[in-house]
């Protein structure tokens, strides 16, 4: 099972999708049984507590990710609910028990038969996989087992989980465990209890823990960290309570802890001042919200970039944009900070809505110049408004420079989000799909696969018209990537899948996702041709195909010259097709109105041959050519064990 292991330990443990870690996450998802059967290779290397770290860490993002999770910001970002809440609810439960079990098989595995010893950063690893998972009788069973490698650091992650999954209760019933498992709680551990009971609205609790910290010969007095999470999450839960003496009440609770924090004579920090001085701006309170701000610059507190933005917020929806403007100003004038799109972006929002567009755009340049690119809803809403008014639009090198730079954080973010979610997944569902069909594993295995492949068939169905789940041009090309350039690669990624399933389905006779081959079909005869510009995307198949690929060897002549990088500018920046054709290479193809243009200058978003997207295409292509009888039913897992016990033999003839 682990003869890549050796790959890990030479990259180090820094990247989670490691050889490694993929293996273990494979021998989980096919339930096999971590004991004595289950060995490492001869030249595995040995079982490290990084290795050991990056294992468990791997769990939840494969057995604990509920739907409401994809796509959803990390906590610290993300807007904390005002009730407590349970994730459990949005889980599959199966999925859920199965990553427990196996989690605490491969703990103990990695123990009894592979020599390892674990420590207390596994012990802590171990523990948050069980909060993760809510699974609190066996977190308790298994630190109790554990005793002597559970510390105070220990049960303050577990708080700290539990907190981020909204469960309160859970992380102050942990806190009160510390006694019996012999650790005795710090400001650390008291400040995360604190914040997981400010996050769902239990104030109560949270001051009463502040009122034991504040007792004469306490072993933990409170600090500035401490009073701090009290103000923000004051300030911060002031807007959502509802009625406005409840927001005054709030914000009066806030100012009073505030002070509470001077009497017993902490300094505030930078961070005490923006949470105050932000949740004075956010309710209206702009006089108070000054007087603390020239409070917070006579003590020798120097404001930040966070601090001015409160105020450009303010006076930005109050529609007093030159105030707005004045503290921009007076940030830089100070050098208290920098300007970046969260400062523009309310002073243009504002300016458009009160009709001074061209002072918008203005603000727009100026941002650009300083190196930030504004966001795609502010461009739009500039650009509109520009063409409203009938003023000159932006310059041609700006506007690419803007939009390039758009296009730069799409793909920065998709990137992130792929990592975080599984790029593959949708193609380890399909594989796991093909698993259930073809090899019928049964009891107890049937209703975990069985989820997954409803799953797969949720996620092919997607891909219909019907369903309206993506946007689709005129010339009826799918926009699997919701739109950005280059489609292509998206597309011929969606139609190998659903031939592959389709496939599958047809092979087994099982009744699913009967739509034909129309949808993949209809995309690549796109490719290929049958769209609005009559152009095939493949370079040398058909009449009418680029001439101008953004591609070295097809542009420069073979005329015994060596070129150097910028001597091959000469043809990159030329207007006459290329001197050689890539047959066979397809661009990254049309924008999402089919237009086309065959540049070389713009080879980004319409001319530019990708890799990865023809060796989809061969595969797509390939499995259309195929018929659904040339599957092999056990080519993929030929190697796989029997995962279900031999039935016992039928019993003998009834004799009467």
């Amino acid at each position: 099972m682990l003869e890549k292991t050796t790959a890990f330990h030479r990259h180090g443990p820094s990247n989670p999708r490691s050889h490694l870690v993929l293996q273990v996450m494979a021998a989980m998802l096919q339930l096999r049984c971590f004991g004595p059967t289950l060995s490492p290779s001869l030249r595995f290397a040995g079982w490290t507590t990084d290795s050991v770290l990056a294992v468990l860490a791997a769990i939840p993002s494969f057995f604990f990710l509920s739907s409401r999770s994809i796509g959803r910001q990390p906590t610290t970002r993300h807007r904390s609910p005002l009730k407590p809440r349970s994730l459990a609810a949005h889980r599959d439960s199966s999925k859920v028990h199965l990553g427990v079990s196996q989690a605490l098989g491969f703990y103990t595995w990695v123990e009894s038969h592979c020599g390892f010893i674990h420590n207390e950063s596994t012990c802590r690893a171990m523990s948050r996989v069980l909060a993760r998972a809510n699974s609190l009788q066996n977190l308790w069973r298994f630190l109790r087992s554990n005793e002597t490698l559970v510390s105070t650091a220990t049960v303050t992650s577990i708080i700290k989980v539990l907190g981020d999954e909204g469960l309160a209760r859970e992380a102050l019933a942990a806190f009160y465990r510390m006694k019996q498992l012999h650790c005795k709680p710090d400001v650390v551990a008291y400040n995360t209890v604190i914040s997981a009971l400010c996050r769902v609205g239990d104030f109560k609790n949270a001051r009463s823990l502040l009122e034991q910290m504040e007792l004469p010969g306490a072993r933990c007095p409170p600090d500035t960290c401490t009073y701090t999470i009290l103000i923000g999450y004051y300030c911060e839960r002031s807007m959502e309570t509802g009625c406005r003496k409840a927001i005054r009440r709030r914000i009066w609770e806030a100012n009073h802890m505030f002070r509470r924090m001077l009497f017993r004579g902490f300094v505030p920090d930078v961070v005490t001042y923006n949470c105050l001085i932000n949740g004075l701006c956010k309710t209206y309170r702009i006089e108070r919200a000054h007087e603390v701000f020239e409070e917070m610059q006579q003590i020798g507190c120097v404001p930040n970039r966070i601090t001015y933005n409160s105020f450009i917020r303010y006076y930005s929806v109050v529609n007093e944009v030159d105030k707005a403007v004045e503290m921009m100003r007076a940030m830089v004038a100070r050098k208290h900070g920098v300007t970046t799109s969260s400062s523009y972006t309310p002073i243009i929002h504002a300016l458009c809505e009160a009709g001074r567009v061209k002072e918008a755009s203005d603000f727009v340049v100026e941002m650009v110049d300083h190196g930030s690119i504004p966001r795609e809803y502010t461009y739009k809403l500039v650009c509109d408004a520009l063409n409203s008014s009938g003023e000159e639009g932006f310059e041609s090198d700006l506007r690419r420079r803007i939009e390039d730079g758009i296009d730069a954080r799409f793909r920065l973010v998709s990137q992130k989000a792929k990592k975080a979610v599984g790029a593959s997944a949708s193609v380890v569902q399909v594989l796991l799909s093909r698993l259930r069909l073809f090899l019928s594993p049964g009891y107890p295995y049937e209703e975990i696969l069985r989820t997954f492949h409803n799953q797969t068939g949720n996620f092919m169905c997607s891909y219909l018209p019907m369903f309206k789940s993506f946007n689709r041009t005129k010339g009826g090309l799918i926009q699997s990537n919701h739109g950005r350039p280059q489609p292509l690669q998206y597309v011929v990624n969606a139609a190998f899948l659903a031939s592959v399933f389709s496939d599958y389905l047809d092979a087994a006779d099982t009744t699913g996702w009967y739509c034909g081959p129309n949808f993949y079909s209809t995309d690549i005869d796109y490719i290929l041709g049958n769209n609005p510009q009559k152009m095939s995307y493949l370079v040398g198949y058909g009449t009418r195909y680029p001439k101008r690929v953004h591609h070295r060897g097809a542009s420069i002549p073979k005329n015994g010259v060596r070129y150097n990088c910028k001597g091959g500018w000469k043809w990159r920046d030329t207007k006459k097709p290329n001197q050689n054709t890539i047959v066979g290479a397809m661009v990254v193809g049309p924008d999402k109105h089919d237009g086309f243009h065959d540049v070389h200058t713009n080879y980004y978003n319409y001319t530019e041959p990708m890799l990865a997207g023809n060796a989809v295409l061969v595969a797509a292509l390939v499995s259309l050519s195929g018929g659904k009888t040339g599957i092999d039913k056990n080519t993929i897992f030929s190697a796989v064990p029997p995962l279900f016990p031999t039935p016992p033999p039928p019993p003998a003839a009834w004799k009467p």
